[in-house]
């Protein structure tokens, strides 16, 4: 018997692992095939926005975990504020706080499905994946804590508030503009599992 070298046993597992899932498919509820995908790569870490695109409109919010969530209705196009690095002694309500900052990770993702299965204890392969496809990090802006409870926290089903304003997000033609908005997290210290 051939032994195959441990890295290639490896990227030889990932490839068939990749063909067997990646033909894969299913069905949602209207009956239409639903291609399912079991990876969220990042493919590009600077991209334009979708041609048009000069400001991002984002109006849905996603709870859970330390931070905020803000995407559009078709999940092409998300905000990510996370807290997760955050000492919770230097936040004060009312008080800005100036991005980029190391202690907050705050980047707009592209993609398709972006919050596919979000917060979710079981993962449902035959619904769509989220697929990254780009991210661009925030380069400007001020995030303004107004309720934000204790990190160590439990998940209670409290809700944290933040303000943002002026953020800007750093494409390969320009500035790509953040409308100023409220941002909620209606499952503080919620996590899957």
């Amino acid at each position: 018997m051939t032994m195959i070298p441990h890295p290639l046993r490896s990227a030889l597992a990932v490839v068939v692992l990749s063909v067997i899932v990646g033909s894969c498919g299913g069905g949602d509820a209207t009956g239409s095939t639903v291609e399912a995908t079991t990876t969220s790569t990042v493919v590009s870490t600077t991209v334009a926005p979708p041609e048009g695109v000069e400001t991002l409109t984002l109006t849905k919010a996603w709870g859970c975990g330390h931070g905020f969530w803000m995407s559009d209705q078709g999940e092409t196009m998300g905000l990510l504020i996370d807290m997760g690095g955050v000492d919770q002694a230097s936040l004060e309500a009312g008080t800005p706080v100036e991005l980029p900052n190391e202690q907050w990770r705050a980047t707009v993702m592209l993609g398709e499905d972006l919050f596919a299965n979000w917060c979710n204890d079981v993962i449902d392969e035959t619904t769509p994946q989220p697929v990254i496809t780009a991210e661009m990090e925030i380069t400007g802006g001020t995030v303004v804590p107004v309720n934000i409870p204790p990190l160590d926290m439990e998940c209670q089903g409290d809700e944290a508030t933040l303000e943002v304003r002026g953020l800007t997000a750093a494409g390969p033609d320009g500035d790509v503009t953040i409308p100023d908005m409220t941002m909620v997290n209606t499952s503080w210290g919620c996590f899957a599992g």
